[in-house]
């Protein structure tokens, strides 16, 4: 009788550890993207699956190596379990980022700039999901009219940090009131060729002839974006 309280008692331990850490795993990945980071909310909010599912399993890495410490006093298999939770965390919360922030990387918006490769790559594969276009000319197919079009929509006092960016010195000391609608053609030219090149070298990098670490990197996100297009 006591062997089987003491039997009941070990369980109802395990269970608790094991429901605090899934809880602390979850939890603390929506706490460190929205909380500490500021990072905004996914939507819809059934996007929050895949993430909830690795940080699960991060959890169950922990646990695991924890019941196999304090079992069989193994350290190494205690210290695999958190370094394999922790580099599967960091994995989850550079997906969460870029989908949590994929309506700042619409193909359609000229003014976003990422030169990442790996960062495009997250924004490629997360907005295949949302645009259903696998092909890279969504994202360098706007025209210069479009560039234009788009600084004209926001006050002009908003143009300087793009000026900046895009213009050398001696053309930004040349800006005034007569030449500013020239200079903002000026900046549109070189802000679509830079879009064209950027994406231009992904295409070639990620799509075409893929080396073994990219489609690595592809088949990790895959997951991800396999849950995402079936919700």
């Amino acid at each position: 009788m006591r062997a089987r309280q003491q039997l009941r008692r070990r369980r109802i331990r395990e269970t608790l550890l094991f429901c605090s850490i899934m809880i602390v795993m979850v939890l603390g990945t929506l706490f460190y993207a929205h909380i500490l980071r500021g990072w905004p909310i996914v939507t819809p909010s059934i996007w929050y699956l895949p993430f909830a599912i690795v940080a699960t399993i991060s959890g169950l890495l922990v646990h695991r190596g924890l019941r196999i410490f304090i079992r069989e006093k193994s350290v190494s298999m205690l210290v695999f379990g958190i370094l394999a939770a922790c580099a599967l965390t960091y994995w989850n919360v550079l997906i969460l980022e870029t989908t949590a922030k994929i309506e700042l990387f619409s193909p359609s918006d000229p003014f976003w700039r990422v030169t990442n490769k790996d960062r495009l790559l997250r924004i490629y594969e997360i907005n295949v999901v949302r645009t259903g276009s696998t092909g890279v000319a969504i994202y360098s197919s706007l025209s210069q009219s479009d560039y234009i079009q788009a600084f004209r929509e926001m006050p002009k006092d908003e143009w300087r940090p793009h000026f900046q960016q895009y213009l050398t010195a001696d053309e930004l000391d040349r800006v005034s009131v007569t030449n500013i609608e020239d200079l903002m053609r000026t900046v549109t030219e070189r802000m679509r060729a830079e879009r064209s090149k950027t994406w231009n070298d992904f295409n070639g990098w990620a799509l075409n002839e893929p080396s073994f670490l990219v489609r690595l990197k592809r088949w990790l996100i895959r997951p991800y974006t396999f849950v995402l297009e079936k919700l």
